[in-house]
């Protein structure tokens, strides 16, 4: 009977040790550094102080470099991930950030439609509501604007508002229904930060969006 060879480590996919051993290497460049200052004082060679440099710079990066390796240190592989000394499944990786059902017709959605061959909510363009359209399955809203040519003269395209030229410092500065946006008042848009926003959600390129 043959024994079977034991399974190899799987062949890592990504790796980043973390720290190179090259900077050991200053611990020689200062003790040389110091023996030509020593040259150039006229102090003749003292062994001491170039060793002492030799010894506490190599020492101290050794620590650094070899900690450096040990705790931030990464690796990836087909079956786990290594980050320091912490090691996780791919699978468990997998079971935490499930991928979503994918689709290649409508008819594969239990619910919804099929888009860019993911399952989505389906909206017909009677359900959104004005200043939305159907994209996708899902309600976007209409910009206002793309470019700055799409907006009244004397005024600017910001995050798909089209923003008057009135200086502003804080919300309270503009009209109603617009909000104070890099010091300009903007309409079109949804907020200026995230505190414009309800709880839960979060302001990105002038939109409240749900938050994660």
């Amino acid at each position: 009977m043959t024994s079977e060879p034991p399974p190899s480590d799987p062949e890592p996919i990504f790796t980043e040790p973390g720290a190179s051993w090259l900077w050991v290497l200053l611990g020689p460049i200062a003790a040389g550094a110091m023996i030509l200052v020593q040259r150039g004082a006229g102090v003749g060679f003292q062994p001491l102080v170039p060793l002492m440099f030799l010894v506490l710079v190599s020492g101290v990066l050794t620590i650094q470099v070899k900690a450096a390796r040990i705790h931030t240190s990464v690796e990836l592989t087909r079956d786990a991930l290594r980050e320091g000394t912490e090691t996780i499944l791919i699978s468990e990786i997998v079971t935490v950030f499930p991928a979503g059902p994918t689709c290649g017709a409508p008819t594969d959605c239990a619910s919804g439609t099929c888009a860019s061959g993911k399952c989505v909510l389906a909206c017909p363009s009677t359900a959104c509501e004005t200043g939305f359209t159907c994209n996708a399955g899902a309600c976007e809203g209409n910009p206002e604007c793309v470019i700055s040519g799409d907006c009244q003269p004397g005024e600017f395209c910001v995050f798909g508002g089209c923003v008057a030229p009135k200086m502003c410092a804080k919300n309270k500065d503009c009209d109603p229904g617009q909000f104070c946006v890099f010091g300009f008042c903007a309409a079109g848009v949804e907020c200026a930060d995230h505190t414009d926003c309800p709880a839960g959600e979060g302001c990105f390129e002038g939109a409240c969006t749900a938050v994660p």
